[in-house]
């Protein structure tokens, strides 16, 4: 099953269920004016970001993953920054695609170093329970009344209990949550047992078998549309079958002319394709409706 949809991606994905893609898999603006296409150059450009990757975090199922493609370092970072801040994404791995093969025969006669790589950025939901414990944690500094830099005085081991990031996050030993219900005359806490039963074993999907996060890919051969930014069939194959599996949703809030799509129909998954302009749109169509019965 194949779904186009013609429109916003922030407005398409609010009309959505939650929790019903498996896997996003995405090559979103890199927002560096590439060849200057208008599409690439957003204004605010972290906020238009933060905005669609919450819904993309909201219609993915609990253990979903998304992957999205990048290639500037700044806005990388800043995005990173954003999501830790702003979303319940886990930062799961920084993949590394060199396209060196024929970039570099671009610039014969250089004389700085020469981008060869795109990136991709691995995040799952993970929604596990263990943000249970960080809003419990969060209720007994609420009652404590002090600031987190005068407990960490107090009690040096129990820093890490209060720390809101799921990546930053501990539970405190049996000694160290005894010593902060002893020291701060807690009430009502919960045993700690109760709280070490809140975590789940790791549950994104994981399909590959000793994959290095660095990968040599051919960009220039089979290409099947005229986008400027498409990413190889071969690529994006080993993509969603590393993240997904056969018969499942994949998301592409960014569809651009359909690559994406056309790796999902060859590989058994159900696609989702929202792209807003009409000429890639149209592209997808014809490049889809070959393949697959587009609803």
């Amino acid at each position: 099953m194949t779904e186009l949809y013609l429109g916003d991606c922030l407005d398409v994905m609010k009309g959505m269920d939650s929790g019903v893609v498996d896997l996003v898999l995405t090559d979103p603006p890199y927002n560096i004016n590439h060849s200057g296409l208008e599409w690439d150059l957003i204004k605010n450009y972290d906020a238009f970001m933060m905005e669609r990757f919450k819904e993309a975090y909201r219609v993915l199922k609990s253990n979903g993953s998304m992957y999205f493609f990048h290639n500037d370092f700044k806005q990388m970072a800043s995005l990173q920054v954003n999501i830790e801040k702003e979303t319940r994404f886990r930062f799961q791995r920084f993949l590394t695609i060199t396209k060196d093969s024929y970039i570099l025969k671009m610039f014969p006669n250089s004389k700085s170093w020469i981008p060869c790589c795109e990136y991709v950025l691995v995040y799952t939901k993970h929604e596990n329970r263990e943000t249970e414990q960080i809003d419990y944690f969060k209720g007994l500094h609420k009652q404590i009344g002090l600031s987190k830099s005068q407990i960490k005085k107090d009690i040096p081991e129990a820093d890490h209990a209060f720390r809101v990031s799921i990546n930053n996050f501990a539970l405190p030993t049996q000694e160290t949550y005894d010593k902060l219900i002893s020291l701060y005359n807690l009430k009502d806490c919960k045993p700690l047992s109760e709280l070490r039963d809140l975590r789940r074993p790791l549950q994104y999907t994981y399909n590959g078998k000793s994959q290095a996060n660095y990968m040599k890919v051919d960009f220039k051969s089979n290409k099947l549309t005229s986008h400027p930014c498409e990413k190889p069939q071969d690529l994006l194959r080993n993509l969603i079958m590393t993240a997904s599996n056969e018969g499942e949703v994949v998301l592409d809030m960014f569809m651009g002319s359909g690559s994406t799509g056309k790796a999902c129909v060859d590989t058994n998954r159900h696609f989702i394709g929202i792209e807003k302009n009409q000429t890639y749109f149209k592209e997808s169509q014809d490049l889809l409706l070959s393949h697959s019965m587009i609803e």
